[in-house]
């Protein structure tokens, strides 16, 4: 139906804008998904920033926060990218009352101040992997907020030569791409300026 439509439209608009809220920079976003790493009873969390250069100018390509926490199960990752935690739909009310369920907005939120692209990957048990993801211009594409069903995965090959993979029998791995809006280019740079804040935010 015509309200159907416009209900996705402006629902897919309100997520765009939702952009600007709430981090003040890559740091601040960051440390959102780390908090969420030890919620999960992680002992260790590494981010991981891959760069690749264009014309001879380096910048990052990706980022990955890896944690060896319980890891999530399907019900939890489905609802996990999900704004307030919820199966509600229409994402305009949820942006505009500042509904948080159980996951709250921490982990969509912080994710979408920085990129346009989130693919999560977690598993409670060996070989047993599962992902879900947020795309920003699939959204937009089809005007619609619904995610993916959550499916069974192998992992990207690449993650294994990273050391991504903390232990193989539970954790989640919250992938970052087309990161347009990080604070600056260079992993190095954010590295040097994150050791402050995340050293005071998780010296115990």
């Amino acid at each position: 139906t015509m309200e159907l439509k416009m209900e996705t439209y402006f629902g897919a608009k309100a997520i765009e804008s939702q952009r600007s809220s709430g981090y003040k920079d890559t740091i601040y976003a960051l440390a959102e998904l780390i908090d969420n790493s030890f919620d999960a009873q992680a002992t260790l969390c590494k981010v991981i920033f891959i760069e690749r250069k264009d014309k001879g100018k380096k910048y990052i390509d990706e980022i990955l926060i890896c944690d060896d926490g319980v890891g999530m199960d399907k019900d939890v990752l489905q609802m996990c990218l999900q704004f307030g935690g919820t199966t509600n739909d229409d994402i305009s009310e949820i942006v505009r009352t500042k509904k948080t369920g159980k996951f709250g907005f921490g982990l969509p939120n912080a994710s979408i101040s920085q990129c346009r692209s989130i693919n999560i990957y977690s598993w409670k048990e060996k070989d047993t992997i599962l992902t879900t993801n947020l795309i920003l211009d699939n959204i937009e594409k089809t005007n619609s907020i619904k995610l993916p069903e959550v499916k069974s995965v192998e992992l990207p090959s690449y993650y294994e030569d990273l050391e991504a993979v903390i232990n193989e029998d539970h954790g989640s791995i919250v992938s970052w791409k087309d990161c347009d809006r990080l604070s600056n280019t260079q992993a190095s740079t954010i590295t040097r300026k994150s050791e402050e804040l995340l050293g005071r935010l998780y010296r115990y």
